[in-house]
């Protein structure tokens, strides 16, 4: 059984990855892990009981030799399809937002078929699934994009072991 002190406080991180590189395209981000450091028994529930950290963002990068469509792949290492895992009791809410492709707006659609059906809707802004591809609209070069993180877990993890490091690695992936 954990210490008191020890059961009162967990280390919080998150792994962000960028994609295998492709011949033609790169992918990069400048936050490589979101560290949310410690947090406690203390942090407040939202109206749906459980417990909610403060959203997050990456900003990642591709980098095209050539004009292209760029399509992406968001997967983990949970192997859900309903919810990325915040560790083994939490989920992870992800967007993607700021969608800019040579330094204009563009929009993306949703070509995964996790809900059933693929999309024609373009979108500026959505919620990604682990399994989601999108493809931008538009051909381009340079793509700049946000994906914002929103862990949300139960009372649970305070009940875990002490060296317990609850996290996740999210993968996103530039596919043919």
């Amino acid at each position: 059984k954990p210490s008191s002190a020890a059961s009162d406080v967990y280390k919080r991180q998150l792994l962000l990855c960028s994609g295998w590189v492709q011949a033609e395209c790169r992918i990069s981000t400048g936050t490589g892990m979101l560290d949310y450091g410690r947090i406690n028994t203390q942090v407040t529930r939202g109206p749906d009981g459980k417990h909610h950290l403060t959203s997050r963002a990456a900003v990642f990068r591709v980098e095209c030799d050539e004009p292209r469509k760029i399509r992406l792949a968001f997967t983990d290492i949970s192997g859900s399809q309903r919810q990325f895992a915040f560790g083994r009791d939490g989920e992870l809410e992800a967007a993607i937002s700021a969608l800019m492709l040579d330094d204009r707006a563009t929009a993306y659609r949703d070509l995964s078929s996790l809900a059933g059906q693929k999309s024609d809707v373009s979108r500026q802004t959505g919620t990604l699934l682990p399994g989601s591809e999108i493809e931008i609209v538009d051909a381009g070069r340079h793509l700049n994009f946000i994906v914002t993180l929103h862990p949300v877990f139960t009372d649970q993890l305070f009940s875990l072991q002490d060296d317990y490091r609850p996290g996740n690695d999210i993968t996103v992936s530039i596919i043919e």
